[in-house]
């Protein structure tokens, strides 16, 4: 039968929380051998708050948000929740877990029903017990995503997951590789690592961090303690272990001296590269056809018997050449710089060429050509 005793009532608007749990399921495991550890975890505070946590035990998304707070405790909702939530008509919502670990969602006319999970089947979340030391966030967060791009999503090989942070002279360096290509990024006068030397974290909490942080004007906290670092963004904190191992020694694979440069407007060469790419499917390469003031983007389809040219103006100084490259690959290298004219550099069509804005080389994108 079920208990009449409610063990846990709040009444918060319903847009709020579906954006909350939005961000704090993004660090739920997407499988999961038991139900509870791919939920959130809810505490209704007395103090009028809802704190929302999930992990999938290498990252963690604590959130939070107002919320009328009848009776506090915590709770395991299941991620169909979420779903629920985000169904519902703007307004209020009243969630009611009976003694029984029911819980009754209602807003408006709609009602539902649901199972909950005890505390103890949710994993144990990390403590942060250190003060966050604020850092500028605008330019923190276009390194990031200009970084991840780099990442590998190949679990079997962590290490080339995650983004290495190492301290220079003039700042931070965030490097990131995934045996393909490679982004060296400087973060010039902005020390992130206090005492540390070097630490490796996974790319996507950072992508998380990034993703969190849309005004120009937000500001991010970061903590360092034992084994992992957390970013606290307006309300909600990123918490990610550090990946151990040894990263590439990525500095010998950037060439000392390329003497093929090729200047061109960005714009103007990915519209080409978009329209060339309709014929460079799956493992297709682009061929880059390099001569004086010219470069022809070339794709050959042997499937569909088909072939896509196109010529963009630019300068080009060194000898003729053809080089190739993955197309995605390519393109991520130019739409992560911000200029308007781009610089390649290359030595030979099978050495790697390295693909950097005109005026700056903060930002560095290795890339390796395809054989063709």
């Amino acid at each position: 039968m079920k208990s009449d005793t409610k063990t846990i009532s709040f009444r918060c608007d319903s847009g709020t929380l579906s954006d909350s749990l939005g961000v704090a399921f993004r660090a739920s495991p997407s499988k999961a051998a038991l139900a509870a550890p791919a939920g959130v975890l809810v505490c209704a505070e007395e103090t009028g708050r809802l704190v929302l946590s999930a992990t999938d035990g290498e990252l963690t998304i604590e959130t939070s948000l107002p919320a009328e707070v009848s009776i506090p405790g915590e709770v395991v909702l299941h991620r169909i929740f979420g779903d629920i939530i985000r169904s519902l008509p703007e307004g209020a919502v009243e969630i009611l877990v009976d003694g029984d670990g029911i819980a009754t969602v209602s807003s408006g006319r709609s009602h539902f029903s649901l199972r909950t999970y005890q505390r103890e089947d949710f994993p144990v979340l990390p403590k942060i017990t250190e003060e966050f030391t604020e850092i500028s966030s605008p330019g923190l967060c276009q390194k990031i995503e200009q970084t991840v791009i780099a990442a590998s999503s190949d679990k079997s090989r962590p290490v080339l997951t995650g983004v290495l942070l190492q301290k220079t002279e003039k700042g931070t360096r965030l490097v990131a590789t995934d045996s393909y290509r490679l982004v060296v990024n400087e973060i010039e006068q902005q020390d992130l690592l206090g005492d540390e030397k070097q630490i490796l974290l996974s790319a996507r909490a950072l992508a998380e961090v990034a993703r969190l942080s849309q005004g120009e004007s937000d500001a991010i906290g970061m903590v360092i303690s034992t084994q992992k670092i957390s970013f606290r963004v307006g309300t909600t904190t990123v918490t990610t272990g550090f990946i151990e191992g040894n990263f590439p020694n990525y500095e010998q694979l950037i060439p000392d001296q390329m003497e093929n440069r090729l200047e061109i407007e960005k714009t103007a060469f990915l519209d080409a590269l978009r329209r060339v790419g309709l014929l460079a499917r799956d493992s297709t390469p682009v061929r880059l056809l390099l001569s004086e003031d010219l470069v022809r983007l070339q794709a050959i389809d042997p499937e569909l018997g088909g072939e896509a040219d196109e010529e963009v103006e630019g300068i080009y100084t060194g000898e003729e050449m053809t080089i190739a490259f993955n197309p995605g690959f390519l393109r991520d290298g130019f739409e992560a710089c911000e200029a308007d004219k781009i610089l390649i550099e290359m030595t030979a069509p099978l050495k790697p060429a390295v693909i950097s804005e005109h005026a700056s080389r903060s930002f560095m994108y290795l890339l390796m050509p395809v054989r063709v």
